[in-house]
């Protein structure tokens, strides 16, 4: 990704993704140089809409949704390492 993000200069954007956690972003943004990346910040969720648990959908693996604390421990790291603007 370093590489990508040297080559590409100013001409396009590179976006990490895939895996991005609060534990790992840090460390990848300052070691690649990304200047963005995607997360989907999920998490199980443990409480299904009623209309699929009537219906027999809503198992043990019922699915994922977005979680505010994964999103907010990932922009905290982010903005501990964020540069002020030019």
């Amino acid at each position: 990704l370093a590489e990508l993000v040297r080559r590409a200069g100013e001409r396009i954007t590179i976006i990490g993704g895939a895996g991005i956690t609060p534990d790992n972003v840090v460390g990848l943004v300052q070691k690649t140089g990304l200047s963005e990346v995607h997360a989907s910040c999920r998490a199980p969720d443990l409480s299904p809409p009623l209309e699929l648990r009537r219906f027999g959908f809503a198992g043990s693996d019922a699915g994922c949704k977005t979680d505010e604390q994964i999103i907010g421990a990932m922009i905290e790291g982010l903005e501990n390492i964020a540069q002020p603007p030019l």
